[in-house]
């Protein structure tokens, strides 16, 4: 990613000086300024409304407004629950997720997990007894973590 800056830079006759950690973290306006930072006159603001209004036989305007997107994610879940009896049903959940930031020091995440969840119905369907199962794991490249959980609770509706 830095060459690929750096090649940029050079194609546009940009000055580019390397300096130490300490001084690019002082001279950052964020937290994570991700190896690089650069000075650049203000952009002049825009009136949302000329954006936001239609040309003369043109399209509607479209707007996107994004701020700070460096970061990359996918996430995926499944869930499916099946009534079994009138007073008793399962539900069974799934996900995955894979976060990487080009943060400096920060390796990718990927996480996982599942549910399943059991429930039945008595006394008039007042009282409701509910069971619950996870597994969830988790690896950032430096902690690989899994935990079990497990819950039974009782409910009763006056």
């Amino acid at each position: 990613m830095l060459a690929e800056i750096l090649d940029l830079a050079q194609a546009k006759r940009v000055t580019v000086k390397r300096v130490g950690r300490g001084k690019l973290d002082s001279a950052a306006r964020t937290e994570a300024p991700q190896g690089v930072l650069a000075h650049a006159e203000p952009l002049p603001e825009a009136d949302l409304d000329q954006l936001a209004k239609r040309r003369p036989d043109g399209p509607p305007p479209f707007l996107v407004v994004l701020d700070g997107v460096t970061d990359r994610s996918f996430t995926l879940h499944a869930y499916a629950n099946r009534r079994l009896t009138r007073s008793s049903g399962y539900d069974l959940g799934a996900h995955a997720s894979w976060f990487d930031s080009d943060a400096v020091d920060f390796d990718s995440v990927f996480s996982t997990g599942a549910t399943f969840s059991y429930s039945r119905s008595f006394l008039l369907e007042r009282l409701r007894l509910l069971a619950a199962l996870g597994l969830y794991h988790s690896d950032d490249g430096t902690l690989d973590s899994t935990v079990a959980s497990g819950l039974v609770g009782l409910r009763y509706t006056f």
